[in-house]
């Protein structure tokens, strides 16, 4: 055994682990703690942490930047201070300030850094095409002799060593791939959108968005949206968020809505109209640790992605989900230089998407109610009779319909609310004029705002013969008070609106 050896012999090696969403919260909380002091805490606080975890949550997305400290700490300083040359909206100078952090502190000088972002660019597209995720020791070289001919770069063994040293790039086992996935789909967008104009770069975009079911695919099409400003791929986009389900009819939530009626029931045994004194704070703590329970939850029992990827039922809903992903990038990347009209457009066709995938998960779920009362009835050992069954299990899946009606409904809310639009998804909503695309507009405009009485005060109005709008609308309002420090005599006009009771200013806070 060498000297070295004997000497870590006995050393023990940690990692840090990623964090969940409470210590993500709490980090940052205490960042805008100590760097804004001139944040009123109780009024201010808690909303300028909540956008600022939002936009953090975005920009780590699902799972392709693990949130260590470092990489949270990192992505929260370049939200609090955007370049003014790059676009406030975009969320794409935060992947760029952690790459070129990252080659920074390896020792790569400034006036060279693009020349590396170039190189590990081209060899993202090159490993893109192959559909690939890695490449050998000898195709690595054998690239950047390629590569060679037509750009400058530093001699082999100076960019290796950098590159290895960043983290940018790992070599494991003799094959070179990317530090982090987000790495490779970030700079292959780069590159895609370089060429998007172009017939390669078409092919491409088409290809991608045919297969949008692949979770790579929709990740590469994600971060395209921070790389260009193509017309044809926000048109093609579009077209993408509407095929899935472009033959049904969306929902309403009007009284004759089918979907309506299909929750009627359960809304009523649904208590609803009580505000409780709760704090903020509070509430927003316990929703982080119930999301990180949620998420080891899901961790434990998720099934392989390949294996959703490849379900013939799910995979519209995914094509669906991850159009609205994109398109609502697209919205808050482009709101200042599109026009308002074409805003519209593009906010109604993902409303749109989001009514008929209900309408369709509703129209299953009517389908399937009486073989399922039918095959529980044959395995419950109970002397339930077959009515009680039925209504057990319609209850349940009447339970289960709000839910995925409220799940569809907050998608559309997390990726297209911009708190700037408070105007457009109002017209958008009163051009559609349904319940269900009101109750959207003022979620959207609730959460990224504060709340609008006068707004409140006309939907309760049209709302009141509407058992299930206006239980949703309470619901959004409870959220909406229970998220935020709420003025009391707010608080009193809200319950007088919507005929819910509010308990004593002195009342006893509950947490």
């Amino acid at each position: 055994m060498s000297g070295s050896e004997a000497l870590f012999k006995k050393a023990k090696f940690y990692s840090i682990k990623p964090l969940g969403y409470a210590k993500r919260n709490s980090l940052v909380e205490n960042y805008i703690k100590y760097s804004h002091s001139d944040t009123n805490y109780i009024e201010d606080m808690l909303v300028r942490v909540r956008d600022t975890f939002d936009k953090l949550t975005i920009v780590l997305g699902n799972k392709l930047i693990p949130p260590c400290p470092v990489f949270v700490l990192t992505i929260i300083h370049s939200l609090d201070y955007t370049p003014l040359n790059l676009n406030e909206t975009s969320y794409g100078y935060c992947y760029q300030t952690l790459i070129h952090l990252a080659l920074s502190n390896s020792g790569v000088r400034k006036d060279h850094i693009d020349s590396f972002v170039n190189f590990i660019t081209e060899l993202a597209f090159q490993m893109f095409k192959k559909d690939s995720t890695s490449v050998s020791e000898i195709e690595f070289e054998s690239f950047y002799n390629q590569y060679r001919t037509k750009f400058w770069a530093p001699s082999f063994d100076t960019l290796n060593d950098r590159l290895l040293r960043s983290k940018v790039i790992k070599n494991e086992y003799g094959e070179y791939q990317f530090g982090y996935i987000y790495i490779l789909y970030f700079l292959a967008a780069k590159k895609i959108a370089e060429i998007i104009d172009k017939e390669e770069g078409k092919a491409i975009i088409n290809s991608l968005l045919e297969n949008l079911h692949i979770e790579r695919n929709a990740n590469i099409l994600v971060f395209a949206t921070h790389h260009t400003k193509s017309e044809k791929f926000i048109e093609e986009a579009i077209f993408a968020a509407m095929t899935p389900f472009e033959s049904i009819s969306p929902i309403t939530l009007d009284k004759g809505c089918h979907y309506n009626k299909l929750l009627q029931e359960v809304v009523r045994e649904i208590k609803n109209d009580v505000i409780e004194m709760r704090d903020p704070t509070h509430e927003r703590k316990k929703q982080m640790i119930a999301n990180d329970r949620l998420e080891c939850a899901k961790a434990r029992e998720d099934p392989d992605c390949q294996d959703v990827e490849n379900n013939i039922h799910l995979r519209p809903f995914l094509q669906a989900f991850r159009s609205i992903e994109i398109v609502g990038q697209i919205i808050r990347n482009r709101k200042g230089s599109l026009e308002t009209d074409t805003l519209k457009d593009m906010i109604s066709e993902l409303y749109y998407t989001g009514f008929r995938m209900i309408s369709h998960l509703g129209e299953l779920i009517r389908k399937c109610k009486e073989d399922l009362a039918q095959e529980i009835e044959e395995k419950l050992k109970e002397k339930d009779s077959t009515s009680d069954i039925e209504r057990k299990v319609y209850r349940l899946l009447e339970f289960v319909s709000l839910q995925a009606c409220l799940s569809i409904f907050t998608k559309l809310i997390q990726n297209i609310g911009v708190k700037e639009l408070h105007e457009v998804f109002n017209d958008v909503a009163d051009h559609i004029n349904t319940p269900a695309a009101h109750l959207v507009s003022f979620s959207i405009n609730s959460y990224y705002d504060k709340l609008n009485i006068k707004e409140l005060e006309k939907l309760a109005k049209e709302f009141k013969d509407n058992i299930v709008a206006i239980q949703i609308l309470r619901s959004r309002v409870k959220a909406y008070i229970y998220n935020n420090h709420v003025d009391y005599r707010l608080k009193q006009k809200i319950g007088s609106c919507l005929n819910m009771d509010v308990p004593a200013k002195m009342g006893r806070l509950i947490s």
